[in-house]
């Protein structure tokens, strides 16, 4: 299990929201130091690459 995934299972233990019984209206928001940056340039290096959509003519 990541970090940021174990962070979370000990925070929903530590707040006793780990068990339930019935469905429950809870939200989770989780983000990296970078968002989504990395990603973001792995998919401009596809399209900037090869005469790609995005490539410079």
């Amino acid at each position: 299990m990541s970090p940021g995934r174990s962070a979370i299972a000990h925070a929903l233990q530590d707040s006793g929201l780990d068990a339930w019984t019935e469905k429950r209206n809870i939200g989770i928001i989780t983000s990296t130091e970078y968002g989504c940056l990395n990603t973001d340039f792995d998919y401009f290096d596809t399209v900037l690459s090869d005469d790609g959509i995005g490539a410079m003519q």
